[in-house]
């Protein structure tokens, strides 16, 4: 078969039989394409569009126009950021005539209340989106993507004035200004499309608010943060004794004001003149420094606001890095006791934005901003970086075997920070969730309506507190570096400890509850074995299911996890199991889905469903732990299988994407997967020891094919089948295309090349 690239161009040609150069390849190629980044943080109006927690946004033209008289038409304007071009499905809900335009053309015309479903091509950078609905029995519009849960969108306030502030803005446009007949084409005007409010020449909702203290009673605790910084050109030693003398002031005058710290170290009101004291922030003369203070509120305007005084010799800002207008100090309140406590000692990180109110405070608070109905949110905005998705579970557990085999500190740094990153935002996650509906992070963990939701990523994460988390912590001895520099190194270890703990205890609690909904809560026909929401069964459940229940099983010593795990793997087998005509020996392989309204599966041998099953089995069975129940029939129906796809293999040593149909094309992470399994076969005995030879020869021939048509020079992979649905027709599965560096197959296909050369190593060894 046609190979997807030329001779010259692959993998193979540049670097041979050398398994270790190939994935290093890969793995710079990939972080290089996907780079470490940070959730982005935007300001956002509570009083503006909400999100319902399926993932609609609701614009309500009624709310925002309550004075809207019948025939008024209720804009909505917002930008969605696409790293890429694609067509991505949406459906829009309204109870009257609404529009919607894309990048200045009408995409879709709503006659009247109803449901509509549209394909918007989106292009690479923003795209702007304007929703148009016309007062009549009703004057509101709801708008989400099919699928949120996979393909979350951060929608965004368009107008330069806002600053990258999420959400909509909204406009009134009266009766007289367009009609049934005319509204189409007016909306297309060029003013409506302007990068500026003022150019629009119209009035944009949600209005600015005017700053003020955000307490609305005695009696409670506030914390408030700010960052100064001293202006260019500034003599220092005058600038921070004018600060200090500053802050003094305030806390004497302010009774309210609890404790004033800068950089983490408390400022006694008693403090001597500054340069005198042996304060540590005195020792020092920075030019940039952290300022937070502690208020219990006796009136609404009592305590201080940043420092604001003319020819000042500082300026101050909020001190994280935050789009929209957010003011220039941070607000986190109403505290409980042991929150002030903690915070009376905190150093301010900026790392710890996220963390740190879930950590002193059970209140369910998070940060304001001095405008009233102004908080900041954080947002994934990254293609694949800190975000929690099965497919990019099965990557970062490929990714991570190889840098721990390979010893590659930066990879095993790249899978540590992505998880982290994930894992310590859930708390935050949770409350956004509650809050305002649909969270801007961890939207998958989140869902948690299917397998796929959970398993992949979690298992993961599993794997990477019970195998890797001790070795990082060697290699990187100073990966928790505290927050300020000169606080000494028992203190670093301190803070290191600390916050190790939380990550674990952390990882824990999400492991808990992804347990607990796989082990109790997940769907399930009446012999117990696993199904979807459209009474389905698919063989792809079996890696969103069984590899988390084995990690699970370890962590929290719970031999139910295991006994669940055997227990799918053989139910499933009764509905999946067969002999195709292409296999004339002993073996058998596996149909890809089964509906039940039809009472039987669709015999149709998808390639990655196969790679799925075996893979898992692989997973089970090479765990040191002898207690596995049915075990040996487990360690047969693995044979049986690797014997069904021995036979099946082509002379490249490639399978295709129809098992047992040659004219449809190499699929790759299918592929990677046997490889996988055979080689953990023959090293765990799984496989006869009399067949070692022809499994062996499969794997080598498998890498070797990948190699040379599969992977580029430039470590691209290709030939991966995108995200499948079902179907009983053969037809489905053949025109399903393969997608150019999928993640279906990235980290699965690293993972193949560590198996073989772990198979290398084993065989020379014995």
């Amino acid at each position: 078969m046609k190979s997807y690239i030329s001779e010259t161009d692959s993998m193979h040609y540049i670097y041979g039989d050398d398994t270790e150069a190939v994935l290093r390849t890969m793995a710079y190629r990939f972080m290089g394409n996907h780079p470490p980044m940070p959730f982005l943080l935007r300001a956002f109006h509570e009083n503006g569009a909400r999100r319902r927690k399926n993932g609609d946004a609701v614009l309500d033209f009624q709310q925002q126009f309550p004075g809207a008289l019948l025939g008024d038409w209720g804009a909505a304007a917002g930008e969605m950021w696409c790293p890429e071009g694609k067509k991505s499905r949406f459906l829009v809900k309204c109870k009257s005539r609404t529009l919607v335009y894309l990048n200045r053309e009408l995409i879709l015309l709503c006659p009247g209340a109803g449901e509509y479903e549209l394909t918007a091509k989106l292009h690479e950078g923003m795209n702007r989106l304007f929703l148009v609905s016309r007062k009549e029995a009703g004057f509101c519009c709801t708008l989400t993507n099919k699928m949120p849960q996979w393909e979350p969108c951060s929608y965004l306030m368009p107008f330069e004035e806002r600053g990258g502030e999420a959400g909509f803005n909204f406009t009134l446009l009266k009766a007289e200004e367009a009609d049934e007949k005319t509204a189409v084409n007016f909306f297309l005007r060029k003013s409506f499309w302007e990068k500026t409010e003022k150019e629009t020449e119209r009035v944009w909702l949600p209005a600015a608010d005017v700053p003020r203290l955000p307490w609305k009673e005695a009696g409670q605790i506030w914390f408030a943060w700010t960052e100064v910084r001293a202006v260019p050109g500034t003599d220092l030693k005058k600038a921070w004794e004018e600060l200090i003398r500053f802050l003094r002031e305030q806390k004497e005058k302010n009774p309210c004001i609890r404790a004033v710290m800068i950089d983490g170290c408390r400022m006694d009101a008693d403090d001597k003149e500054s340069g005198c004291c042996r304060k540590p922030y005195q020792e020092h003369f920075r030019a940039c420094c952290q300022i937070s203070w502690l208020i219990r509120t006796e009136e609404r305007t009592c305590g201080m606001t940043c420092p604001d005084w003319e020819n000042s010799r500082w300026e101050c800002r909020i001190p994280v890095e935050a789009k929209g207008n957010c003011g220039d100090v941070l607000f986190l309140g109403p505290l409980d006791c042991r929150a002030e406590e903690a915070l009376m000692t905190w150093i301010p990180d900026r790392r710890e934005f996220l963390t740190k109110p879930f950590r002193i405070s059970d209140s369910g608070v998070f940060w304001r901003t001095k405008y009233p109905s102004v908080v900041i949110r954080p947002f994934a905005e990254s293609c694949l970086f800190g975000r929690w998705t099965y497919p990019l579970g099965v990557t970062l557990y490929g990714m991570l075997q190889t840098g721990l085999y390979y010893e590659m500190q930066e990879l095993i740094k790249y899978v540590r920070d992505s998880i982290e990153m994930v894992v310590m935002a859930d708390r935050y996650a949770v409350y956004d969730r509650e809050k305002y509906g649909f969270p801007g992070v961890n939207q998958q963990l989140l869902w948690m309506d299917a397998l796929d939701d959970c398993g992949s990523f979690g298992s993961c994460m599993l794997e990477y507190l019970l195998n890797c988390m001790e070795a990082c912590q060697k290699t990187f001895p100073d990966i928790r570096r505290a927050p300020r520099c000169g606080i000494g190194k028992s203190n670093v270890q301190t803070y290191a400890g600390e916050q190790d703990r939380y990550f674990k205890e952390e990882v824990q609690r999400i492991a808990g509850r992804i347990g607990r909904y796989i082990l109790k809560e997940q769907i399930r026909n009446a012999d117990g074995s696993f199904k979807r929401r459209d009474n389905s069964m698919w063989i792809d459940d079996m890696y969103m299911s069984v590899p988390f229940l084995i990690r699970y099983a370890e962590v929290f010593h719970d031999d139910n996890a295991i006994e669940e795990a055997v227990r799918q793997l053989l139910l499933y087998k009764k509905h999946f199991y067969f002999k195709p005509r292409a296999v004339k020996g002993s073996g058998h392989i596996l149909s890809h889905m089964y509906k039940l309204e039809f009472e039987h599966a669709n015999m149709i041998p998808w390639s990655r469903g196969n790679g799925w099953v075996v893979f898992s089995l692989s997973e089970l069975l090479m765990r040191e732990n002898p207690d596995v129940p049915m075990r040996e029939e487990l360690v047969s129906y693995f044979h049986d299988l690797c014997e069904g796809y021995l036979e099946l293999q082509d002379e490249d040593g490639l399978w295709h994407q129809i098992l047992d149909e040659r004219d449809t094309y190499q699929e790759t992470s299918a592929a990677a997967m046997f490889i996988c399994a055979m080689s953990r076969g023959i090293r765990y005995g799984l496989l006869p020891e009399e067949r070692t030879a022809d499994f062996a020869e499969s794997v080598f021939r498998a890498w070797n094919g990948l190699t040379k048509k599969a992977i580029d020079r430039k470590g691209n992979l290709y030939g991966v089948c995108q995200g499948s649905g079902w179907s009983y027709e053969r037809e489905y599965y053949r025109v399903l295309e393969w997608n150019f560096n999928d993640t279906h197959g990235i980290g699965i296909v690293m993972l193949a090349g560590v198996e073989t050369d772990r198979l290398k190593h084993y065989l020379t060894e014995e």
